[in-house]
This record gives C-alpha cells, structure tokens and sequence, in this order.
C-alpha cells in the first residue's frame, strides 16, 4: 500500500455575499452543504483504494492583495510579502518582475533571456502587476 495525494483546484467566481456571511465572513451553512454533497470528505475508488480530504479553502483570493496569477499559465499564486494567506498556493517566482509558478520558470528560463518575449510578457500582466515593494 502507498499514499500518493491528488490535488485538484477549483477557481469559483460567486458574489461574496452567497458564499460569505456578511456579518462573521464564515461560510455559509448552505454552501457548506453544497460542498460537502459535491466533494465528501472520503471517495471510494475501488475497494482497497479510499480518498480522504484533507482541507478546504475557505479563503478568497484578492489578486494583487494576497495572491497573484502565473502570466504564463495563469495559476494562482501566494505574493510574496503581502497579506497571509493560509491556502495550500505555490510560491510566486518573480522573474524580471515578472510573476511566474514555478514550472513556468524553469520551461520558459530560455525564453526569458529574449527581451521580447519578456517585454511581451510584461504587457500581458501590466494592468494587474502590483507594483513590488
């Protein structure tokens, strides 16, 4: 037998007041439910294989607060130095100010030496890029 953990995200776009309880900020009873009914805390694969969930986020991520998006892929990313985000995120690699994930850092170390493709990559995220402190 062997553990192995599969991780799957899901990015929902929801109005903050359905999911979040305006008063407390804790989720709501109901989107609980939902999620408990869409994603139990224990899947059955096969008879000798169980899934059991470890964690749920309940934390929005404010882009430019506290998160970031790879501007190759577009994965969600933890900013550094900004607000404690306590969600399982990769690190954000910025490279030449350029807010990358990991994988995309070490696929795209070549092309990162070609400033047009960084200039272009820099004009991609120019309107959501914070500036870095």
């Amino acid at each position: 037998m062997m553990d192995i953990m599969l991780t799957v995200s899901y990015s929902l776009k929801i109005p903050k007041d359905e999911f979040f309880h305006p008063e407390t900020g804790d989720v709501k009873g109901e989107m609980i439910a939902q999620l408990e009914k869409l994603f139990p805390k224990e899947i059955a694969l096969t008879e000798d294989a169980v899934a059991e969930r470890k964690h749920l986020i309940h934390y929005p991520l404010l882009e430019n607060k506290n998160s970031l998006r790879c501007a190759s892929c577009g994965n969600w990313l933890y900013m550094p130095g900004k607000e404690y985000l306590p969600v399982c995120l990769e690190y954000c690699k910025m490279v030449k100010e350029i807010p990358l994930c990991s994988s995309c850092a070490w696929e795209l170390e070549a092309d990162l030496k070609d400033e047009e493709f960084v200039r272009q990559l820099r004009e991609k995220v120019s309107n959501t890029l914070p500036k870095m402190e």
